[in-house]
């Protein structure tokens, strides 16, 4: 009873405060504008997610000499503000910010990720 009583009342508030439907037009959001950072920048590529699950990775052909743009993009990033996690040593990035992420939120992040991507090529 308490548990169920709990879920029960979570399950409400999820619905009364639409909150899946602002998770999906959110993702769909900060999906469509890492697609398009993807479309004017050599570096990103492959973006993909659900809801606010999100990834992309980076060209292998910025992994050359010993170089590794991963960690550059995580630090440039950093010194943006921002706070992003890469795997597979580098190469994939996920995004997963709070449900509770603002449009606002989602354009500084694109502001700063495309200004990050754009030092990496000019380096």
């Amino acid at each position: 009873p308490l548990p169920a009583a709990v879920l029960l009342f979570v399950m409400e508030e999820i619905k009364k405060k639409k909150m899946l439907a602002r998770i999906e037009s959110s993702g769909r959001t900060l999906l469509n504008k890492l697609t398009e950072v993807a479309s004017r920048n050599k570096v990103l590529v492959s973006p993909r997610g659900v809801g606010l699950m999100l990834a992309f990775d980076l060209n292998e052909k910025f992994f050359v000499d010993g170089r590794n743009p991963g960690r550059e993009l995580e630090d440039k990033l950093l010194s943006r503000g921002v706070i992003i996690q890469s795997i597979n040593r580098g190469r994939t990035f996920r995004i997963m910010p709070n449900f509770l992420i603002s449009l606002s939120e989602i354009n500084f992040f694109i502001k700063a990720l495309r200004g990050s991507l754009k030092e990496i090529i000019n380096e």
